[in-house]
């Protein structure tokens, strides 16, 4: 379904803002359902009869009447928002997996480089790919805590820790039925 966020918005700003309400009605000895809000410039009152032939049950005039202007232009800015933020969010997924892709070529041509060319080939390929970036470690700060499986242990632990001070958010799927209210900020 094509949505026109922009048609959509203008039409919101354009409507009265509210807060309506719905009644039920009978003029000409027909009921009815009608959506009310405030004017005070017109005695009070403004409403519009909404029937459909076979009238309008208590749900769709609530609904009409809780789909207020200020609820859908807060629904309006937080899909522009979440389009958004979408976009940023795929483009550093791509842009990652980008980045394991290059290193874990770089360290298979460094496996390879090893086997064929000697241990000294298969290491420039390691160093050149942690040197471009900056990520060459401190061997005398790996010395200290005791080689290399130490090293790792201990960026590994900090890591951890890391992604416990700073959990990825969880994504939460509405359940079907599962209604929640949407205020304007």
């Amino acid at each position: 379904m094509e949505i026109d966020l922009n048609e959509l918005e203008c039409r919101a700003e354009a409507a009265t803002p509210g807060k309506w309400t719905w009644k039920q009605v009978c003029s000409f000895n027909t009921p009815g359902c009608a959506v009310f809000w405030p004017d005070m410039s017109k005695g009070g009152v403004h409403y519009r009869r909404l029937d459909s032939g076979g009238g309008m049950l208590e749900a769709d005039a609530n609904f009409i009447a809780t789909a207020n202007p200020a609820v859908v232009l807060e629904l309006v800015r937080r899909l522009r928002t979440a389009e958004s933020e979408a976009v940023k969010s795929e483009r550093r997924a791509i842009e990652y997996g980008d980045i394991v892709h290059q290193f874990t070529i770089a360290m298979r041509a460094a496996l390879v480089a090893a086997h064929l060319d000697g241990l000294d080939h298969g290491m420039q390929w390691i160093y050149n790919t942690l040197a471009g970036p900056g990520h060459l470690p401190d061997l005398d700060d790996a010395r200290a805590l005791g080689g290399a499986q130490a090293m790792f242990d201990a960026e590994m632990a900090e890591h951890k820790a890391f992604r416990v001070a700073h959990p990825a958010p969880a994504i939460q799927s509405p359940k079907v039925g599962d209604c929640t209210e949407v205020k304007p900020s």
